[in-house]
């Protein structure tokens, strides 16, 4: 085979930054109900655990497709660093497919940017294999075929479509459609024996390019106004289970101070708008550059926040709390995961729950962080006299204890 020579460009460096480096154990325990295509957003190598390797691994790859090199220029700063940090290396069938698979997936999410930027005048995409002795039948099935920018189809089959995949897309333009003649496409092709659509490689039918984190919010974000009822309801028997205190019981001078912002109306006296500005404040404590940061957890999993949640953050009365956020979530006192009914459907909520004093409240106030699905979907603070609230909260399964 030709050695990979990448022409680098901007689209496909920005996709690769903002891969998340997390140990292949974490991966395997992301976000509770992550799919493929979320998982597409992280960057692990199987066999190596240590964060420092990965990240060196991460970097060298990052700088392969930002300066356009080849793999053999990749093997060699994977050989040093391996050499550096006292390991004896990959092997190179593995260090090949990462840099193939890694390289192809990146440029094909660049690719998938610049031409949705065309798209209004290049509205028809053309699949294209290689086709040659190693194109897989099922990608060989697509080949030539045009669908419309925004069909369904590119959900399923924008490339790589497996391991290694080779296939890349087209831009057409509606003129040059009709001067080569070519028909759009309406359905999938179906295998003529099985009579089922032909599918990509297993774990690889989804679009890579797509922000799944955006995908995966709007699907939280429908449940936010519903009723949810706890399948399993707060005891305190549950709390001596896990060698819990009620609030009631605890010293709140051991309780950190509250971290917080100015208040909103503090802030509309100041002439300062302030939705906008408390906005601003929680995108920059959580390190997002885009729409969504994906952080990890005292737990050991990895969630989303992500920007279209904001919406429904009750800014008036919380917005002052936003400097802790990502406290609670990286160093929460507890973690709870409970079972919820919303309209007859069952999702695991995880609740992160962090004691605080403040000024207003000197006696003890509850900072809490609820997850579905791996999103974050709102902060609720609760002052400590609300004791029956609070113990609600704490129910279900307690998975962390920072006491334990």
């Amino acid at each position: 085979m030709p050695d990979l020579k990448p022409m680098p460009y901007k689209e496909a460096v920005d996709f690769f930054k903002k891969r998340i480096v997390m140990s292949p154990s974490a991966f395997e325990k992301m976000a509770e109900g992550a799919n493929n295509a979320a998982k597409a957003r992280a960057f692990t190598v199987a066999g190596v655990a240590r964060m420092d390797v990965l990240s060196d691994i991460h970097g060298a790859m990052e700088k392969a497709i930002a300066d356009g090199e080849t793999f053999g220029d990749f093997r060699n700063r994977i050989d040093e660093i391996m050499e550096n940090r006292g390991w004896k290396g990959l092997a190179p069938h593995r260090l090949e497919n990462i840099f193939r698979t890694n390289i192809q997936t990146s440029y094909m999410a660049g690719r998938h940017a610049q031409m949705k930027q065309v798209a209004k005048r290049r509205l028809y995409w053309q699949y294209n294999a290689v086709n040659d002795g190693r194109t897989r039948p099922t990608h060989a099935a697509m080949n030539g075929k045009v669908y419309p920018h925004d069909h369904p189809f590119w959900n399923t089959w924008y490339p790589p479509n497996g391991y290694r995949c080779r296939c890349s897309v087209t831009s057409i333009s509606k003129a040059e459609l009709e001067e080569e003649g070519l028909t759009v496409e309406k359905e999938i092709p179906k295998d003529p024996v099985t009579g089922e659509a032909y599918r990509p490689d297993k774990g690889w039918n989804f679009n890579p390019a797509e922000d799944v984190w955006k995908g995966m919010a709007e699907q939280v974000a429908k449940d936010i106004p519903k009723a949810a009822t706890p399948l399993i309801p707060f005891s305190g028997e549950r709390l001596k289970k896990y060698g819990l205190q009620s609030i009631k019981e605890m010293d709140a001078s051991r309780f950190p101070k509250a971290k917080e912002l100015p208040g909103y109306e503090d802030l509309l006296r100041q002439k300062i708008d302030p939705i906008p500005f408390y906005k601003k404040e929680l995108k920059k404590s959580l390190g997002m550059e885009g729409e969504s940061a994906v952080l990890p957890a005292a737990d050991g999993s990895y969630s989303v926040f992500n920007g279209l949640l904001f919406g429904h953050l009750d800014w008036k009365n919380r917005g002052r709390y936003v400097p802790m956020i990502r406290e609670t979530y990286e160093t929460p006192d507890e973690i709870w995961l409970n079972v919820m009914k919303v309209e007859g459907k069952s999702n695991l909520r995880k609740n992160h729950i962090k004691f605080y004093r403040s000024d207003e409240n000197p006696f003890g106030m509850v900072v809490i962080l609820d997850f579905e699905k791996g999103i974050w979907r709102t902060l609720t603070v609760i002052p400590r006299e609300r004791i029956k609230r609070i113990d609600s909260i704490r129910a279900g399964e307690c998975i962390y204890s920072k006491n334990k």
